[in-house]
């Protein structure tokens, strides 16, 4: 076996350099791990912007289906039914015409779960009623006379 010395070992010679408690001051992060800290800040980056986009989807999603299988019908029977009206009938049933419309947008959108669908319904429900309404103004005129024969004007201004 090895025999160590029994004399008390000095060491007689300075190491050269730095010592170690004189780098402190110059540790960086990285030194730490900090690279690591900074990977998964960019990771909840990434996963909060796929969260955002996949509720987006979602919302447009509930909201196409609304629009579609919900309000388009009622709105086409409720356009149908003013439709089939001539005349001082058709002018005296535009209001009621209107409040339909209204009414059946508020009812649908008051049904959507957040704001963003229901902000995404109210354009898309506004762009159809609108359409509606432009459609009645550009209607044949025979379709829009009066029974006395005189032509109504468009309740609002003509672009």
């Amino acid at each position: 076996m090895p025999v160590v010395p029994n004399s008390d070992f000095v060491q007689s010679v300075m190491p050269r350099g730095e010592l170690a408690y004189n780098t402190i001051d110059r540790a960086t992060p990285e030194s730490f791990g900090g690279q690591v800290g900074a990977m998964l800040g960019q990771a909840c980056d990434r996963l909060m912007q796929h969260a955002v986009q996949r509720q987006q989807l979602a919302n447009e999603t509930k909201v196409n289906d609304v629009y579609v299988n919900h309000f388009s019908p009622a709105a086409r029977e409720i356009y149908q039914n003013y439709m089939k009206l001539e005349g001082k009938d058709a002018e005296a049933q535009f209001p009621a015409f209107q409040q339909q419309m209204n009414d059946l947008r508020s009812q649908i959108k008051s049904g959507l779960p957040n704001m963003m669908q229901q902000k995404a319904f109210d354009e898309a429900s506004t762009r159809r009623v609108g359409r509606s309404l432009m459609a009645w103004r550009d209607t044949p005129l025979p379709k829009r006379r009066l029974g006395n024969g005189i032509r109504t004007r468009p309740l609002w201004p003509t672009w």
